[in-house]
């Protein structure tokens, strides 16, 4: 059993093509339980668009899936939005405290000018 190859049996000196998928012709189950062969994604598209709404039963985990993506996606919008807020209000923050501190420089100028006493005037003559 030196040098052969495990399990090659019959095929081991044949060479064969690579193998490549094909998707269709394909065999799709409509509600009714009949079988279609369809030879194309449009045409199998067609097909179901064709179906009525409600008429394919989706399995209970599918559903509950979806409905765990749907309140995990409510959830994220929800920590997205809050995070807006946040960042919103410590941008309006920010320009208020650049308000007050404008104002803060503009009331110190106005009291050191208001304390410094006025000229006296000198008689004409």
């Amino acid at each position: 059993m030196s040098g052969t190859v495990p399990y090659a049996g019959v095929f081991a000196s044949m060479d064969f093509p690579p193998y490549r998928y094909q998707e269709y012709p394909k065999a799709v189950k409509c509600p009714d339980g009949k079988e279609v062969v369809v030879d194309s994604q449009k045409a199998e598209l067609d097909l179901v668009a064709s179906w009525e709404p409600g008429a394919v039963e989706v399995h209970p985990a599918l559903v509950e899936r979806n409905q765990a993506l749907d309140a995990l996606i409510a959830e994220q919008n929800a920590r997205q939005k809050a995070e807006d807020d946040h960042k919103a209000a410590q941008e309006a923050l920010a320009a208020l405290q650049a308000k007050v501190a404008e104002m803060e420089q503009q009331l110190k100028l106005s009291t050191t000018l208001a304390a410094v006493p006025p000229a006296v005037a000198k008689p004409k003559g």
